[in-house]
């Protein structure tokens, strides 16, 4: 079972020397992912100690970030603590290719219209 931590103890947590969040009432010891962070440790530090649910919700982090964000959990928020997460959104993962490819058949339909038109002209 996951160590319990309330939501007290992690503001005690809300500097660049010692940075503990809270992500979907889960709890992150994040001060050694500071300096590594993409977006800058700025954007953590403003958290720092609270709950960073929906920020990281809404930069819209990748299946990596989710997957690595496991290595710096050190417990959960007691169940009284606890608010409704919402599942996180799906990322759309349509293989580029099939992406603007009615614009191509778009583009091609409006060629062959113009070299049919220019063809019967000239004859």
């Amino acid at each position: 079972m996951a160590k319990e931590i309330t939501r007290a103890e992690v503001a005690k947590h809300n500097t660049q020397e010692d940075c503990w969040m809270i992500i979907e009432n889960a709890v992150y010891d994040v001060t050694k992912f500071l300096i590594e962070h993409p977006g800058g440790e700025e954007v953590m530090l403003d958290v720092a100690g609270m709950d960073a649910t929906t920020n990281f919700e809404d930069v819209g982090h990748s299946m990596d970030a989710r997957e690595d964000l496991a290595n710096y959990k050190i417990g959960v928020l007691p169940q009284s603590e606890c608010e409704e997460v919402a599942p996180a959104p799906v990322q759309n993962h349509q293989p580029p290719a099939q992406k603007g490819s009615s614009t191509w058949l778009y583009v091609a339909a409006v060629g062959v219209a113009l070299a049919a038109y220019y063809f019967t002209k000239s004859s």
